[in-house]
């Protein structure tokens, strides 16, 4: 017959401790899964949230400051209409060869990707197509009042 007290305690703490590993185990598992789940998840969240409206909108932002910007902010432009034209799906549907100028193809482009969008009206409200007088800084790279993030190249 056992004693009570104390040794039944250690053995009882020892099966528990045990037990707590063989679960620590386990969580840990699960959480390294979930966590790459996760991560995986959110890869692809990235991949979906450059959708066709945020390529219209650098397109538009191009085209605006190309149309009213400054020498300086139009030289930064040209990187802009490399990487639509070149780096996207889009761009090649619109000008496979690359033979269109550059503000005809970032007109064909918005309406290729965002077709009904009037952003030369949302620049005259300055409801969200540009919050400033160009969507470029003059050092190549997107003003900080815009409202949507742009796709860096």
């Amino acid at each position: 017959m056992p004693h009570a007290g104390r040794p039944r305690r250690c053995s009882e703490l020892s099966e528990i401790r045990g037990q707590i590993e063989e679960n620590r185990e386990d969580l840990v598992s699960k959480v390294r899964q979930f966590s790459e789940e996760r991560r995986n998840q959110d890869a692809k969240e990235d991949r979906i949230a450059r959708s066709r409206f945020d390529y219209a909108f650098v397109a538009a932002c191009v085209l605006f400051t190309l149309e009213n910007g400054t020498p300086a902010q139009k030289m930064g432009c040209g990187k802009w209409i490399d990487h639509l034209r070149n780096n996207t799906n889009y761009g090649a549907a619109v000008d496979p060869y690359g033979r269109m100028k550059d503000a005809e193809f970032l007109e064909a482009f918005i309406l290729k990707c965002a077709p009904g969008w009037d952003w030369r009206k949302q620049t005259q409200d300055r409801s969200r197509a540009a919050s400033s007088t160009t969507c470029f800084d003059g050092t190549g790279g997107l003003d900080q009042n815009i409202y949507a993030a742009p796709i860096t190249p």
